[in-house]
Formats: C-alpha cells, sequence, structure tokens
C-alpha cells in the first residue's frame, strides 16, 4: 500500500524546524486538499512549491504528494514522472515505495517491460523495521507477477502469484483469468470473486465473472451480476451477456431487448446479432429472424477480413514499431470491433513511441470512457486539448462525457 500522507512528515523531518512548526505547515494542507479528493488543488499546491526550486531533501515530499494527486485523478503519465522525481531526490526509505508505485503506474500503461526493469532495479532489503520490509518485497512480487503475465508467460505468472501469502485484487483478477483459459470455471469464479471482493468496480473482472456465471449455468446470478455492472458501464459487451444469459434462461423477450441494446451500441458485435436472430427465431417470428441471420452471415464475413486487416497490421507494427501511422490504425481498429482493452493497449505502446499523437490519444480516451472509466477518460481529452485547443471531436465528447457522467468523473 501506498505510504500514509500523514507519514510524510516523519519521514521528512527537516520541513518542520522549530520556527516553522507553530504555523500552518504547506505540505500538511497540500496532504488534506487530496485527502479531501481537491486534486487539482493539491497538484497546483505542489507545482508551486516545487517552483520555488527547494533542495532536493524539501523537493522529495512534494514531489511525492504530486505523484499521489496525479494517480488519484487518473493521469498516470504525469504520476511516473513525480514518482520517477521522488524515487530519485527521497530518503532510502522513499526510494523503495516510489519504486513500486512508478512499476505499478507503468503497468497501468501497459509498460510491463519498463515496470520490470524498475522492478529488478530496486534494493532486495529496503531499509526498514521487519514487517514493512516484509510488506515491500510482497508487493514487488505481485508486481513482477503481473510483469510476467502481460509478457504472456503465463505459467510461470501463475506459480509466481500462487507463492504470494497475501493477494491483491489484481492477482487474484488474473490468477482467475489464467484458470478461465485453462476452462476450470469453477476456480476462476472464485478467484474474480476474491478479486472483486477488494475492487468492486474493476469492469474486466466483473464481465468475465458474469461470464462464469453464464457457464456454469447460474443464470439470475448472472443476470443480477451485469445488471450492477451496467450502473457504471452501460457496454455493448454487457448488453450482449445479459442476452445471452436471458437467452438460456428461456426468457426471450428479454434477450432480445439487450440483444438491440448491444446492436444499438456497436453494430458489427457479431455475438449479439447472432443471438437475437436465434431468439426471433424462438418467438416464432421466422421473417426478423431470417433478416437477422442475413445479417449475421453477412457480419461474419466482414469479421473475417477484419481479423486479416489486424494480423496484417500486427505483421507491420512488429516490423516498424515505432511508425505511429500503423499504431494508430491498430488501436483505431480494436476500438471499432468493440475491444476496449487491445484499443487501451494498443493506444499506450503508440504513446510511447510519439506522445503527441493527437488520434492515438482520442481512441484511448474513447477506450477509457467506453468501459466507465469516466474520469480516467477526462484526463486524456484534456491532456489532448491542452495541446490542440481546436481539435474539435475532443472538445465535443469531453463535454458529452461530463453532461452525462459528471459526477462519475469527479467521484473518487
Amino acid at each position: 500500500m501506498p505510504l500514509p500522507l500523514p507519514n510524510l512528515l516523519l519521514i521528512f523531518p527537516l520541513l518542520l524546524d522549530p520556527i516553522s512548526a507553530p504555523q500552518a505547515n504547506p505540505l500538511e494542507q497540500a496532504e488534506a486538499l487530496l485527502a479531501a479528493g481537491r486534486f487539482r488543488e493539491a497538484q497546483q499546491a505542489a507545482r508551486q512549491a516545487l517552483e520555488e526550486h527547494p533542495s532536493p531533501e524539501r523537493a522529495a515530499p512534494w514531489w511525492w504528494l504530486l505523484a499521489q494527486a496525479c494517480k488519484a485523478e487518473g493521469d498516470p503519465e504525469e504520476a511516473a514522472q513525480a514518482f520517477r522525481q521522488s524515487a530519485e531526490l527521497g530518503p532510502p526509505e522513499l526510494k523503495t515505495e516510489a519504486g513500486l508505485e512508478l512499476a505499478k503506474t507503468h503497468l497501468e500503461m501497459w509498460d510491463a517491460e519498463a515496470a520490470r526493469r524498475i522492478l529488478e532495479s530496486l534494493p532486495p532489503s529496503p531499509p526498514g523495521p521487519p514487517p514493512e520490509v516484509e510488506e515491500l518485497a510482497q508487493r514487488r512480487s505481485e508486481l513482477l507477477a503481473l510483469c510476467l503475465y502481460m509478457a504472456g508467460r503465463e505459467k510461470e505468472a501463475e506459480k509466481a502469484f500462487a507463492r504470494l501469502s497475501r493477494k491483491g485484487a489484481s492477482s487474484w483478477h488474473y490468477l482467475g483469468l489464467i484458470a478461465f483459459h485453462q476452462g476450470d470455471t469453477a476456480n476462476a469464479l472464485e478467484r474474480f470473486n476474491r478479486s472483486a471482493a477488494l475492487e468492486p468496480r474493476d469492469y474486466y473482472n466483473l464481465l468475465y465473472r458474469g461470464w462464469c456465471l453464464l457457464e456454469l449455468n447460474r443464470l439470475d446470478e448472472g443476470v443480477e451480476a451485469f445488471r450492477r455492472l451496467l450502473q457504471f458501464a452501460d457496454t455493448p459487451e454487457a448488453h450482449q451477456m445479459i442476452g445471452r444469459l436471458e437467452q438460456r434462461a428461456g426468457r426471450f423477450a428479454e434477450a432480445e431487448g439487450h440483444f438491440q441494446e448491444a446492436l444499438k451500441r456497436s453494430p458489427d458485435l457479431l455475438e449479439a446479432q447472432f443471438g437475437l436472430a436465434t431468439v426471433l427465431r424462438r418467438q416464432g417470428r421466422k421473417e426478423e429472424a431470417k433478416a437477422a441471420f442475413e445479417r449475421f452471415q453477412a457480419l461474419h464475413r466482414r469479421q473475417e477480413e477484419s481479423q486479416k486487416k489486424a494480423y496484417q497490421l500486427n505483421q507491420e507494427l512488429q516490423a516498424n514499431p515505432r511508425h505511429p501511422g500503423i499504431g494508430e490504425a491498430l488501436a483505431r481498429h480494436y476500438f471499432t470491433t468493440g475491444d476496449y482493452a487491445g484499443a487501451e493497449r494498443q493506444a499506450w505502446q503508440a504513446l510511447r513511441a510519439n506522445s503527441r499523437q493527437a488520434g492515438v490519444r482520442l481512441i484511448l480516451a474513447r477506450a477509457l470512457g467506453a468501459v466507465g472509466r469516466y474520469r480516467e477518460a477526462a484526463i486524456q481529452y484534456q491532456r489532448l486539448l491542452r495541446a490542440e485547443p481546436r481539435h474539435g471531436e475532443a472538445r465535443e465528447e469531453l463535454e458529452k462525457l461530463i453532461s452525462q457522467h459528471a459526477k462519475k468523473v469527479h467521484e473518487r
């Protein structure tokens, strides 16, 4: 876990001198802003303090607070820069803590290689009391396991996760994915449940949890699980999965409604189109079912072409990984086919090659918003508009995002 903010003044005693102690301490005031969820004001206070070019000892806690405020707001790029500074300038007891947070932030941006390098550079035995050292070592091991998973080394990752004495939400989620890929649905569900107990609003964890309930024929539980998911992420995937659950339960009219909703949001969603055709046929609406099946067949042919295009783009990107046009085209392809995780992953990869690509950042914002991560999406729209104030699409989409999800954009 991150260092509690009140402990900063114990870590950095130089900030408190006999003369200034009775007065309101600026760092304490900034911490209070952060604790109250006033992330922008906390960032502003930190940046103002750093503009005065304080000594490294005095600058380090401000960089740490800035990193935490950026992270809380959903801006991993700014957070990573600030964590790096706090690691470089801080005392030994902060270097490992900041290094772990920096690695975690890189994983959030789908950069497993950078995270691995950071983790392997950390000292094996950081200074501190034995319980704190054990906690830091535990977190380092968990993050290294995540690096293995993201690198496609599932068997090694599973062993690394299993060795952890305590597992966080991410560990249980990825263990669930591994079990799901192995066809062990009951075990996968147990692991997704454990992850959901620790992080109840993780879109992908809830999606796979509901999928497990479908596979286990626990239909009413599955419908309820997806209805809860829809409360914060009204996605075509969620409607499609409810449609499948209702269809299997024999509630064809309810299933039809959800398949229609999925297709309204993503007209090319092949599984939803097939489900719609099926439930129409089961309701005896033969002509409508025939038309729906014909559309399914047309979509199937288009999907085959789409898969070929994705393969071609991946091959081109492997040959020229820093080509901006290819990376953007692949991210856009994933987004238009409803693969929001793929779009996010590819957008981050393209931004690592060139952070000034407006088209890629727009796709990233859309992908984050599509799965209910509205605050993070707003940050990406705002970053794009700071670079290109006249970008009409970004401005229009940001205004729409805020008008529809204002509370969720600003909630902690």
